[in-house]
């Protein structure tokens, strides 16, 4: 799966990157690369990537989108610690940072497992492939207008998720089994012999 490529070189990148905090040395290197890909794992987080309630000192944030908000935060939290005067409460402030955005990590890469393994026992299932597979015919006209530019995204997936396609899908799919069954039962030249009848 592609999100997974993605994730664990996200992941890599960032554990990289607090390895380097741990160790008293931030490594700017890892960290522009952890900002210029952060958008994108953001969108890639969803609902994983974002905090209802965030509460920073006197502040509080709604909604707040965890990496491309808490990544800058936490580059200013180590700047802090490394002051003279710094405080016990700077070191809490990046020590929280760093593992709100883990946790987020955490609970995505959890996600990602799941959907891979219902994906995995989705492709067992020969009842789905078929389905899929009578989608994908009933569909391929309005994919083509699609893909030409005719229509945009918004109206491929309205009409493809229409009621009408949806009956048709199921329609073929009965009309497919049922005459899969009648072959199998009376074998190929009787079942030959019936369609020239009924017509």
């Amino acid at each position: 799966m592609v999100e997974n490529i993605y994730y664990n070189d996200f992941s890599n990148h960032y554990f990289s990157f607090l390895q380097s905090l741990h160790s008293n040395q931030i490594d700017y290197k890892e960290y522009q690369w952890l900002i210029v890909n952060s958008p994108k794992m953001q969108r890639n987080l969803g609902i994983f990537g974002v905090l209802s309630n965030f509460i920073d000192g006197r502040f509080q944030y709604r909604n707040l989108q965890i990496l491309v908000n808490l990544l800058p935060q936490i580059r200013e939290a180590y700047k802090t610690t490394r002051s003279y005067n710094a405080l016990s409460f700077d070191f809490e402030r990046l020590n929280g940072f760093t593992n709100v955005i883990t946790e987020s990590l955490l609970r995505y890469e959890g996600d990602l497992s799941e959907r891979d393994n219902a994906t995995r026992n989705r492709l067992k299932n020969p009842f789905i492939w078929l389905r899929e597979g009578v989608q994908w015919v009933v569909t391929l006209p309005i994919q083509l207008l699609y893909w030409t530019g005719v229509i945009n995204y918004v109206v491929l997936s309205r009409w493809s998720n229409n009621w009408f396609v949806k009956f048709l899908n199921f329609l073929i799919i009965i009309i497919g089994l049922a005459s899969s069954i009648v072959t199998l039962v009376t074998g190929y030249n009787p079942f030959i012999q019936i369609m020239k009848e009924i017509k």
